[in-house]
């Protein structure tokens, strides 16, 4: 290959009487090129997406904890004023009938 670099090189000085002013590059050295921004491309874009997840899983976490207080909230209230059955009824019923409704689904 070297050998062939120089004869490319002799070639085109021979050509342009005596100036070098060319560059002559192996095929290799821009497939490490390439292979190195594409690998700082991945790291980037693999960064970028952990940190979605992360912001993602908190954003969840708030929407869950948002839901659980306001459930407690309403059960607190349902046990001051209601009978038991009447309480069971109010706030399992509607769980209850998500649930079905997800095996009718999947089945």
């Amino acid at each position: 290959m070297e050998q062939i670099k120089k004869d490319i090189i002799r070639i085109i000085k021979k050509r342009h009487q005596g100036k070098e002013d060319i560059t002559v590059i192996r095929q290799d050295s821009v497939m490490k090129s390439f292979d190195n921004i594409f690998n700082v491309l991945t790291m980037a874009l693999g960064s970028i997406a952990s940190i979605s997840l992360f912001v993602a899983g908190i954003l969840i976490m708030n929407v869950m904890l948002v839901a659980v207080s306001s459930a407690k909230q309403k059960l607190g209230c349902l046990k001051l004023s209601v009978q038991k059955k009447i309480r069971s009824t109010t706030y399992l019923l509607p769980k209850l009938l998500s649930c079905q409704g997800l095996e009718h689904y999947w089945v």
